[in-house]
């Protein structure tokens, strides 16, 4: 056991506990931790030890079921963290392969120490309920600074409120206020198809029909059409008769109508799908701390 030497003012000599180093080899899920250190063979209220544990602990203690310490034979003592309260899930998940944590022995129980107290609160005040936390990495950060944290996906982040004027208009233009957001609300859309309103105005143009008409009087009055690309009507005793190219009349049909039908069609294209909207992006994960 070592110990460092104190003698008070009336000259009385007291040996107190040094602080010393020990290991800790147990499997993660094992709730009793044995430790090992040298120079230690019996318990002494004051000693503060620090234990490399060589698995990360996965195990959890209860009030029935405790986590316990057992230091070199002398027994195993339930670890508490300040104010007689077991250790909750983060500080016993926070025993990674490697780490060192503190421990004071308090007469009766292993007394876990927060060696960054200073940091845990300043994290805190960083990160605090409602924060957003943002990595490349997929570790909840529940487990690097605390708290609850729920992860948010596939979604951007927009800032509340109304938005200032764009400076530069090289990528298009915004007027002051064009967006006015509420912090919480969801919205947007990956791809969009176009209404009808949301055409840009445009005109269709007509295609000029044209052609020749050629008459020529044969022996029996026939009636020669030369007409490249329309349909022509004839009506005769009061009934339609069309036909494409060439229309012969005779002598009891002399009086015959002819008229030209020019109405036609556009040729349609596009398939009114949706195109994408999407933004230039890196996927990243975003986590929001609720607790």
């Amino acid at each position: 056991m070592s110990y460092v030497g104190k003698v008070d003012l009336d000259g009385t000599q007291h040996l107190v506990a040094n602080t010393l180093y020990g290991t800790c080899s147990s499997n993660a899920s094992e709730k009793d931790k044995v430790v090992t250190l040298a120079d230690y063979d019996e318990l002494m209220t004051g000693t503060m030890i620090q234990v490399k544990f060589t698995n990360t602990n996965t195990a959890v203690g209860t009030v029935d079921d405790p986590i316990t310490l057992n230091v070199n034979g002398t027994g195993a003592k339930t670890v508490y963290k300040h104010g007689n309260v077991q250790p909750g899930a983060t500080e016993v998940t926070s025993w990674k392969a490697n780490s060192i944590v503190s421990f004071v022995y308090d007469g009766t129980n292993w007394m876990m120490i927060d060696v960054n107290p200073v940091i845990s609160e300043i994290l805190k005040t960083v990160y605090p309920v409602g924060a957003i936390y943002i990595s490349t990495v997929s570790t909840d950060p529940g487990t690097l600074f605390g708290g609850t944290w729920s992860q948010i996906k596939g979604r951007f982040l927009l800032a509340a409120g109304s938005n200032a004027a764009n400076t530069s208009n090289a990528y298009g233009s915004l007027a002051a206020g064009a967006i006015n957001r509420t912090a919480g609300e969801k919205g947007g859309v990956v791809s969009h198809t176009l209404t009808t309103g949301e055409l840009p105005a445009h005109t269709h143009g007509s295609k000029t029909l044209s052609g020749s008409i050629a008459i020529k009087n044969t022996a029996d009055d026939a009636l020669l059409i030369d007409w490249p690309s329309g349909i022509i009507s004839r009506t005769k005793n009061g009934s339609d008769e069309t036909i494409l190219g060439v229309v012969k009349g005779t002598s009891s049909n002399k009086a015959s109508i002819l008229s030209v039908d020019a109405s036609h069609e556009h040729t349609t294209v596009g398939s009114g799908e949706s195109f994408s909207i999407m933004p230039p992006y890196l996927v990243v994960y975003v986590w929001k701390r609720t607790a």
